[in-house]
Formats: structure tokens, sequence, C-alpha cells
């Protein structure tokens, strides 16, 4: 019986973009370091709440720009968002 991938959090879902998901990890964890909602960051990036809910479960590819709203939003550099 095969267990599939997994990466340092357990399995990786079926069919998904392995990157998409650390991203999305990653955004939820620096997010809560700020200690704020989805609809915050959503409101700060001029975004919505499900796209913010979408890219924190790996399931929205994003364009640059919106990778350097989101460090904005995050109050982090390109770097730092990216490291994972």
């Amino acid at each position: 019986m095969s267990l599939g991938r997994y990466d340092r959090k357990g399995p990786v879902k079926k069919g998904a973009n392995e990157h998409l998901l650390r991203l999305g990890e990653r955004v939820r964890m620096l997010r809560e370091r700020l200690d704020i909602d989805q609809a915050t960051l959503a409101e700060r990036c001029d975004k919505t709440q499900p796209w913010v809910s979408r890219l924190e479960n790996g399931r929205l590819d994003l364009h640059l720009t919106s990778l350097f709203d989101l460090a904005k939003a995050l109050r982090c550099s390109m770097v730092e968002l990216l490291a994972w």
C-alpha cells in the first residue's frame, strides 16, 4: 500500500501543487504571527476573505504583483514570505 508523498508536516494533498501548499502554510503562519484574521489580511491587500482562504489552502496560483501585495500586508520581505 502506497502512503503517497510526504513533506515536513505530513501527507501532501493528492493533485495539489506542493509549492502552493507551502506558500499557503507560510502565509497562514505570518498572518497568525501578526494576530490578524483572514478578513483583515484580505482588506490590507485589496482582496476578499475567500481569496485568502484559497491561498492558505494551496488552491490559488498567484501573480507576482499579488506576492508583493501580500508581503506588504504581512509586513515582511519577499524573501521572508517565500522562505520555507
